[in-house]
């Protein structure tokens, strides 16, 4: 009997020193590439990819990849940003995602993480945009992709030449975004326990049933 409380109260303890993680998911992804894409160099050469974030619910992206074609000659830097839209085309600069060194390595993913998970409002959309600081001519492309999926809806690409935006139906550029809903009114993200923690709740459950089980049975 006291060796089931030890334990029982041993998994409790160790629920309360993990807390409950926040389990990440899909909320957008166009992956794998279907195509070489579009240039991203040099600089000034930008290409962007809307998102539209669905009712009700907020949303932290927390973590991105974009597939490119990385044949930069010199050392450089690709940075993922989202902007707000403009009348069907990138407007401002929300917040930057991340940015990855580019070393002429060919056809890669690049991930990047943003300082602190980048928030999302509810019923609005916005575009992911790709940029790049190398020189070259078209030394850097963004793959296109696939038919997108995930928690977000699309309906648009573009390319930025000439300080001007021109739509690119059906580029889908490949990209993938990882991040959690946000609570209501809060601003925090939703806690959901992860598997492991899920595990060990059940555990504590079925030893809390068995101690009150030999308890019954003592007291008979």
């Amino acid at each position: 009997m006291r060796s089931v409380r030890s334990l029982f109260c041993g998994l409790l303890l160790a629920l309360l020193g993990t807390g409950v993680a926040q389990a990440q998911t899909t909320l957008y992804t166009s992956a794998p590439m279907s195509g070489a894409g579009s240039c991203l160099s040099p600089t000034g050469t930008e290409a962007a990819t809307d998102i539209t974030t669905p009712a009700g619910t907020a949303y932290q992206i927390t973590s991105a990849s974009v597939g490119v074609n990385d044949f930069a000659a010199t050392a450089s830097q690709l940075t993922v940003s989202v902007y707000s839209d403009a009348s069907g085309a990138p407007g401002a600069s929300v917040a930057t995602l991340g940015t990855a060194a580019l070393s002429g390595a060919g056809s890669v993913t690049l991930n990047v993480t943003p300082a602190a998970p980048v928030a999302l409002a509810a019923s609005t959309r916005y575009w992911i945009v790709v940029s790049t600081n190398s020189t070259g001519a078209c030394d850097v492309g963004w793959h296109f992709g696939s038919s997108p999926s995930g928690l977000f809806t699309h309906s648009a690409d573009a390319n930025l030449a000439g300080g001007t935006w021109s739509s690119n139906p059906g580029a889908n550029f490949e990209v993938s975004l990882l991040g959690v809903p946000v609570t209501p009114g809060t601003g925090t993200a939703v806690a959901v326990p992860t598997l492991s923690e899920w595990t060990l709740l059940m555990l504590a459950a079925l030893l809390g049933l068995m101690a009150i089980r030999q308890a019954r049975r003592r007291s008979r």
